[in-house]
């Protein structure tokens, strides 16, 4: 009876089916997310993007004060070195001076770096030899210096190609490291080699292992290229044959409405000249012209009697009469101004003007 009064919350009723439909989605959105974990790309080990296909690294131990400098030659003889910094295909991206600059600005602030590398990156690809020099510019220490010399190429994923480590040793020395020869794809055709270690098979097993795996590798790019150059011009002569189809077909379309509407014309024509309104007479096109030539012949009748009735002879006759007056008023005129002798006239004739001897 308690209930009557509504002094209690009434409970609801319970509904299976939302319960069913809350769980439902909940496990959609869970699913959902763990299809986005699963299809989101993989981050490419090894990939760098970089507009450089080599980069050289030469490295000696970090916070040692002594200069080592490097100098790489390309097949055609260009050499870049920390007084050209640029050459051909090759920058010198960092020339590392040891103790002397051991420093990087960061917001106009100098930080010291323990790091000792020079870098060089090579741009494009010229076929031939690469010959990569070291340098032993300053030698603080009077000591040996351990260096590190490596080749990676960066495309299409960054791989080591060389890696040797020589020793530095007294000042003013320069040494060959490293060595590698490459055609006009950029292919490793003669791996690297240490010029200072005279025979390394191991090394050279190895590289000619990883040069015919990547021949095998290049040659099946190639046969699948081949194979979509021909599926896409065998698709480029389907479409060019296609949109012939369709213009020959545009065309006829459009010849077939021309040609129906100058039929809806002619016929408009046809009915036009087969019943002419005339005077409000139905005629036929004879009759109408008919018509009009007997309303021409009237009017040129009538034009005909009225000139008959024009007193031609009269007008003539006046024409003659004022000629005759003007060439008496011209002659008159010359006898006054003394042209012309004046004519004798008869006694009591009268003329113009004075008479001939009257004082």
């Amino acid at each position: 009876m308690i209930d009557q009064f509504e002094l209690l919350p009434r409970e609801e009723a319970f509904d299976p089916f939302s319960v069913v439909l809350f769980k439902a989605l909940q496990i959609l959105a869970f699913l959902f997310f763990i299809a986005l974990l699963v299809i989101s790309p993989k981050a490419r080990e090894g990939k760098v993007d970089s507009k450089a296909e080599f980069i050289i690294t030469v490295d000696w131990p970090d916070n040692h004060p002594d200069d080592i400098d490097t100098f790489v030659e390309d097949p055609v003889g260009n050499v870049v070195w920390f007084r050209r910094r640029e050459a051909g295909f090759m920058v010198l991206d960092r020339d590392d001076r040891g103790g002397i600059n051991d420093f990087v600005v960061v917001n106009g602030e100098k930080m010291r770096t323990a790091t000792r590398q020079e870098l060089v990156t090579i741009r494009g690809i010229i076929a031939g030899e690469y010959t990569v020099n070291i340098y032993h510019f300053s030698a603080l220490t009077k000591q040996a210096v351990p260096v590190t010399v490596t080749v990676q190429k960066l495309n299409p994923v960054a791989k080591i190609i060389a890696k040797e480590t020589v020793d530095a040793g007294q000042w003013g020395v320069e040494r060959t490291v490293v060595r590698f020869t490459l055609n006009a794809k950029g292919e490793l055709t003669a791996k690297v080699k240490a010029a200072l270690q005279a025979s390394r098979e191991d090394i050279a097993t190895t590289y000619a292992t990883q040069l015919q795996t990547t021949k095998g590798a290049l040659l099946r790019n190639e046969q699948q290229l081949s194979a979509a150059r021909q599926a896409y011009d065998k698709a480029m002569q389907v479409k060019q044959a296609f949109m012939r189809e369709k213009d020959r077909k545009t065309n006829d379309a459009m010849q077939a409405l021309r040609d129906a509407r100058r039929a809806k014309w002619q016929s408009k024509v046809a009915d036009a000249m087969e019943s002419f309104q005339v005077a409000g007479i139905d005629a036929t096109h004879d009759e109408m012209l008919h018509k009009i030539q007997e309303q021409t012949a009237v009017n040129e009748a009538r034009m005909e009697m009225a000139l008959s009735n024009v007193d031609t002879q009269g007008l003539k006759i006046e024409e003659e009469a004022e000629k005759i007056r003007a060439n008496e008023l011209l002659k008159q005129f010359k006898q006054e101004m003394g042209l012309e002798a004046p004519a004798e006239a008869a006694a009591g004739d009268k003329t113009l003007g004075k008479k001939v001897g009257v004082q």
